[in-house]
């Protein structure tokens, strides 16, 4: 690049900018922009440092603040905080360091320019956008991803999605979302991979890998999000260091272990500290033990919000506290914009505290290349539509089947579609979709036309029930017309469940069911006698034992993206068979949250039919129990059903007498008894017997997809390293202690073929 006078004027869209004097400063053009940056994932050249280091030399206080300020532009996912554009002149100062939520190449371009050609040392900026499930091609959502149990599929799904937001000019994305959520009231378990640590650990990584194959990637949200008290968002957080070790750091050690770049921080406070300025979490064990040398960045405003959480009397305080803590990056806030210079002149900071936040932010410029990269707009590449739909038939599960499905076309000739998500198609991308668009969506009513035309099937079609802004339909008679289709068809599809909206962050919810329109809708529809297979579409476990007594079918869809409707339509006719879990236990009701299948036991756990209802044996209250409802899920954890059947057996150990250095390993022979080819996801949990401390009935501990032909078995092997058994000591240490431990093999967390292992010193 030419380096240009002083003097010149440089106009960039209808703003003016004077050739500063150290503009293209070329001691830093030659320190920078010469190195041969590698693929990124890859370590940087020894170079890098020496760039780095001339940067500091040269760079003023204004600037380096400047480095570790993150502003919106144009779009808002929080509270309007400041400015949401318009920073051109700033960036011209060298005073922003990264935008967000910049989903225009042509405008990153244009801002890029600004930096790299006008800003007194010529930085480039970092472009980061929420590419959660999807860019263009909106995929599902996470939690119903991970229902897959198919690591693969999830990497895949994060590169599509990584390579199509390069394509718009952005760098970094802050995704996965590896947060374990284990209440369904909170909405923002939709983001997350569930419930259990170890498959939540390995879609972690797997994500991560995906997205640095074209972008960096930002775990979040570090830590215990998920874990928000009432199931509401934003919340407190009050847990014990044992579960925060077992349950909810794994994923983010995880993400750290597969190179993830970047690290950021919730909103939430972890037993009095709020993780923005938590010291302890940050700098301590993410820095410290993991050895994290990534960013840390702040969530949307969060630094600001220190004074919320009454742990900062006013902005200086927050920023000072948060920079202590390691946070690199100032989301939004301005706070390090406007207090950071101020301490270090007071003499309550080191400049070199600021130095050591700015070094991490630009090596993450240096590893994207940006002195280099080319943000000419490209043209994007197509919608993945093939990869959209197999990752929809991926992600379905299948609840509950009484020989409805899959649709025989010989014996159905007439469908009632009904149900207001049926033709919905902003409904079936879900929450946080994107640059995903309603005219992209293939809705189940468009993929139903299209099979029922080709098989010769008559399908007719009534919501039952408008709710749009200003709908005149009386509700009774959108229903009835529906009940009037059902009762002349050979079979009801219903899709029902949540709008986009209705999970996501800021949709905490203390009612787990249907909507009572539509709840009013299934119930009239019982009533005809028709066989009902009802499709949920929904970012959340609900609660619904009286749709479980009352349809024959119940598909769990989730939001599968654009190929919603064909991924659904695929697996109701057989095309393919269902093949996911449950990543979250499903609750009978909402007075049961937060439910999980990992519980610990108390000193008077509930046995036998486990039915919760009082009776008339007075003993029987004693127990931890409900006495209005089952203790047990509606549906448990690793739960779903297909159109074959498969059967466990063989089931032994290579050895039962182990050492804290051995790895166990479990052989079982799956058989696939039924007409049709499948594939079964085979589970192994794992017991400690006796402990020092009390442990979980039982945690999942590896798994493997296994596909069987029909009328054919196979061996499969499931191993644990028996480190992976530790508790921690007294003293946070983790400690295989001696004893005897159980196992179990199944296809769900409930039940399964059963053997012991002793562990020995």
């Amino acid at each position: 690049m030419q380096k240009l006078t002083a003097a010149l004027v440089v106009v960039v869209g209808l703003v003016v900018f004077p050739r500063a004097t150290l503009a293209r400063d070329s001691e830093v053009e030659l320190a920078c922009a010469t190195i041969d940056v590698p693929a990124l994932g890859e370590p940087l050249p020894a170079k890098v440092d020496a760039c780095i280091a001339t940067i500091l030399r040269k760079m003023p206080l204004a600037q380096k603040v400047g480095q570790l300020t993150k502003y919106t532009w144009g779009a808002l996912t929080g509270p309007a905080v400041g400015l949401t554009g318009g920073y051109e002149e700033l960036i011209a100062r060298g005073e922003v360091g990264s935008i967000f939520n910049v989903a225009d190449a042509t405008l990153v371009e244009k801002l890029q320019r600004i930096a790299r050609d006008h800003s007194p040392l010529g930085i480039p900026l970092l472009f980061g956008y929420d590419s959660v499930h999807g860019y263009r091609t909106t995929y599902p959502v996470p939690l119903a991803l991970a229902g897959s149990f198919d690591v693969g599929l999830a990497q895949q799904a994060a590169r599509i999605g990584a390579l199509e937001s390069a394509y718009a000019g952005i760098d970094w994305t802050y995704a996965p979302m590896v947060d374990i959520s284990r209440d369904a009231r909170w909405g923002r378990i939709v983001e997350s991979f569930g419930e259990d640590p170890l498959l939540a650990s390995r879609m972690s990584a797997a994500s991560v890998r995906g997205f640095r194959s074209h972008i960096m990637a930002t775990a979040k949200h570090f830590v215990a999000y998920g874990a928000a008290e009432s199931g509401r968002d934003y919340a407190t957080v009050d847990m014990s260091p044992e579960r925060l070790y077992e349950a909810y750091f794994p994923p983010f050690r995880a993400a750290v272990d597969a190179g993830v770049d970047s690290i950021m921080v919730a909103f939430n406070d972890v037993n009095g500290i709020p993780m923005t300025c938590n010291k302890p979490m940050l700098r301590d064990i993410l820095r410290g033990v993991w050895g994290f040398k990534g960013v840390i960045v702040s969530d949307y405003g969060a630094i600001g919000e220190l004074m919320a959480h009454r742990v900062a009397r006013d902005r200086v305080q927050a920023g000072k506290i948060a920079l202590e803590a390691s946070v690199d990056v100032d989301m939004q806030s301005a706070v390090y914009a406007e207090t950071l210079a101020e301490l270090v002149l007071r003499g309550e900071i080191p400049e070199a505290l600021i130095d050591e936040s700015v070094r991490r932010v630009l090596r993450a410029k240096l590893s994207m290349d940006g002195w280099n990269r080319d943000y000419t707009p490209r043209t994007p590449p197509p919608l993945d539509r093939s990869f959209a739909r197999e990752a929809g038939r991926k992600s379905i599960v299948l609840l509950k089947n009484e020989g409805v499905l899959p649709i025989d076309k010989h014996r159905v000739k007439r469908i009632a579609l009904i149900g207001p998500l049926a033709d919905s198609r902003v409904d079936m991308l879900g929450p946080w979709h994107g640059q995903g668009r309603p005219e992209d969506v293939v809705t189940v009513f468009k993929a139903l036309t299209e099979r029922v035309t080709r098989d010769e099937v008559t399908l007719t079609y009534a919501p039952g029930i408008d709710e749009r802004p200003g709908a005149d339909e009386e509700p009774m008679n959108a229903i009835e017309r529906a009940v009037n289709d059902a009762r002349a068809a050979d079979l009801v599809i219903a899709v029902v469940g949540e709008t986009e909206q209705s999970s996501g962050e800021a949709a905490s919810k203390t009612w787990l069911g249907l909507p009572k329109a539509q709840e009013q809708l299934l119930r009239a529809v019982f009533t005809t006698g028709t066989p009902l297979v009802t499709v949920l579409v929904n970012g959340r476990p609900l609660a619904l034992p009286w749709l479980d007594d009352g349809a024959a079918a119940i598909v769990e869809s989730w939001h599968l993206g654009i190929e919603h409707g064909h991924a659904v339509v695929d697996v109701l006719f057989g095309d393919v068979a269902p093949t996911a879990k449950l990543a979250a236990t499903v609750p009978r009701a909402v007075g049961q949250e937060p439910l999980y299948y990992s519980m610990r036991p108390s000193g008077r756990p509930l046995r036998g039919a486990d039915s919760g209802i009082l009776l008339a044996d007075y003993p029987e209250r004693y127990f931890s129990r409900y006495i209005d409802e089952k203790n047990a899920p509606l549906y448990p954890f690793g739960y779903g059903l297909t159109y074959t059947r498969f059967e466990l057996g063989d089931l032994r150990l290579a050895s039962s007498t182990l050492t804290p250095a051995d790895t166990l390993e479990v052989h079982v022979r799956i058989t696939n008894v039924g007409e049709r080819d499948g594939i079964e996801v085979v589970q192994l949990y794992v017991r400690d017997d006796v402990a020092t401390t009390t442990r979980p009935g039982k945690e999942l501990k590896d798994f493997a997809r296994v596909d069987v032909p029909k009328r054919q078995s196979r061996d499969v092997v499931l191993r644990v390293p028996v480190r992976e058994l530790a508790i921690l000591d007294a003293n946070g240490v983790p400690l295989v202690e001696p004893g005897t431990f159980t196992l179990w093999v199944g296809n769900s967390s409930a039940g399964g073929l059963e053997a012991q292992f002793e562990v020995t010193p």
